[in-house]
């Protein structure tokens, strides 16, 4: 079995180093960002490190929900199609949960650690995310001139505001282009 990816926040480090622990009990094998040494280049070994992995567990807190990161990581699993296990380990409001997570059932260690480490252990043994697997999802490009973007930056940042809480969209890019004349 591949590595298994835990994304979370600094502040919940205690958590993951609990989570780790039961995973390998069970012969699950876990990687984070925590090895990397800053002699590597760090970047290119995070993404390595991603590529290497077969899936992602996700621990979910107000702290972890806001670090582009963490974002970076788990769309990273969403963008690749590999299972994502969201684990609840510190409530998060509805309104302030990333709108691309709340399609996934999540599991809530938060108040029910045993039975949640039993779920999580029994989803990756299985090879599945419990509910919904994580499927690539289109990448929106949007081209445009460098001063229409500088010109319009609130109303595009509007726009793709609203679209990022369209489910279908896993991804916008700018490009730019030739600056008009």
């Amino acid at each position: 079995m591949s590595h298994v990816f835990i994304s979370y926040a600094r502040k919940d480090h205690a958590t993951a180093e609990q989570v780790m622990a039961v995973l390998q009990q069970h012969g699950i094998p876990t990687r984070t960002d925590t090895g990397i040494s800053q002699d590597e280049d760090w970047k290119a070994t995070l993404e390595t490190a991603l590529n290497e992995s077969s899936a992602c567990v996700l621990l979910v807190s107000p702290a972890a929900i806001k670090l582009p990161l963490v974002k970076h990581e788990y769309q990273h699993f969403l963008y690749h199609g590999k299972p994502i296990y969201p684990v609840v380990i510190e409530p998060v409001p509805l309104a302030e949960m990333p709108h691309m997570l709340r399609r996934f059932q999540m599991l809530d260690m938060a108040t029910e650690p045993e039975t949640a480490a039993e779920q999580l252990v029994a989803s990756i043994k299985a090879g599945h995310s419990g509910v919904k697997a994580a499927q690539a999802q289109p990448r929106l490009v949007l081209e445009l001139a460098r001063n229409r973007f500088h010109e319009q930056r609130n109303e595009i940042f509007e726009t793709m505001e609203k679209l990022t809480q369209d489910d279908s969209i896993g991804e916008i890019v700018i490009r730019f282009v030739e600056d008009e004349a």
